[in-house]
């Protein structure tokens, strides 16, 4: 069984098909259908031929596309990359402090925010801004299979994320919102949608409804809250690969977290300081029932010290790139 954990996964497996199927079982939908909803680009599209709520939008291919567009917004735009693989390089991610997106208040830094982001991304999609706290962040995710069959399905609601408003969930709460489940269940069938896939959304307060922030057409990284309440995506896509037929399921109770632990530490200081989030509510958080993500690399030790590794390169990037910034000054003065 091949399940993908990740974009830049999902878009090989479907380019490389035909000479993985000998080898491998695995959930596919139509018309590469999971390459298309990898793209921000296109998932934008399909999202908004199928009535499903999306922010308003635009592909940017040059300085004055992102100028004309926040002129249009008249208010704070994001900036994505087509694939969000396309920023996870080293190098990226210390020039755009791993953040998922680029946030611009103003017009002007709006070009800067494009000049700077164009270099790591051939194709960009320019967003609106949906105001609110990171609480306002919702991720839908569950398993469908032939004939618009229904498993497994849950709704986290993201508490913290890293860096704040930008990045990756660090602390999730699961809450039940039968509106949400059913707006992501109906709109996943209606395009023969066959596996894993979880949808983030924000609720924008203004007009009441929950707009698209990305499809993820793959397992994802905390999709194991949902094993201690009856939800276990993997196995039940394991189970269906293997002829046994997805069943209907919600989850047991709604109080489950979820933390990965060397997100939430490193982001505490930033929450602190913009929420006063106390050192006794932060601990008193992490109390259970909750899943560690962090756990299992206790008892993986080469995968432990790939982590680690990982986030070692990570950060001597990181401190290069201070240096570099810290520099330049110093040149021009000398100049």
């Amino acid at each position: 069984v091949l399940l993908p954990t990740g974009d830049k996964y999902v878009v090989a497996i479907e380019k490389g098909i035909e000479d993985l199927l000998p080898y491998f079982r695995m959930l596919q939908s139509p018309r590469r259908l999971h390459t298309t909803l990898t793209s921000k680009i296109s998932q934008v599209d399909l999202a908004k031929k199928q009535g499903f709520p999306v922010p308003e939008a635009m592909e940017i291919k040059n300085s004055n596309d992102i100028a004309a567009f926040y002129k249009k917004i008249n208010g704070p735009i994001i900036l994505k990359p087509e694939f969000s693989y396309a920023w996870h390089g080293e190098k990226a991610q210390a020039a755009l402090d791993d953040a998922k997106i680029l946030v611009a208040r103003t017009e002007n830094d709006a070009k800067k925010m494009y000049a700077m982001a164009r270099h790591y991304s051939e194709r960009l999609l320019a967003e609106e801004f949906i105001e609110g706290d990171d609480s306002n962040l919702f991720y839908f995710t569950g398993i469908f299979g032939k004939n618009d069959r229904v498993g497994g399905r849950l709704i986290g609601k993201k508490i913290r994320v890293v860096p704040p408003r930008k990045g990756s969930a660090s602390f999730v709460q699961l809450v039940d919102i039968p509106r949400l489940e059913k707006q992501c269940t109906d709109f996943l069938c209606s395009i023969g949608y066959r596996g894993i896939c979880g949808i983030e959304v924000k609720y924008d307060s203004e007009d009441k409804e929950y707009k698209l922030i990305e499809i993820n057409p793959r397992y994802g990284l905390w999709e194991d809250i949902g094993i201690p309440v009856g939800i276990d995506l993997a196995k039940e896509a394991v189970d269906d690969l293997y002829g046994d037929a997805l069943r209907p399921r919600r989850p047991k109770s709604f109080k489950q977290k979820w933390v990965a632990l060397h997100r939430d530490f490193q982001v505490y200081p930033a929450y602190r300081k913009e929420e006063n989030l106390s050192l006794y509510a932060w601990s008193k958080s992490l109390r259970g029932p909750i899943v560690v993500n962090d756990f299992p690399l206790f008892e993986d030790t080469p995968y432990a010290i790939h982590v680690a590794l990982r986030y070692g390169r990570q950060f001597l990037a990181k401190m290069r790139n201070v240096a570099k910034d810290s520099e330049q000054p110093l040149a021009a003065v000398s100049k």
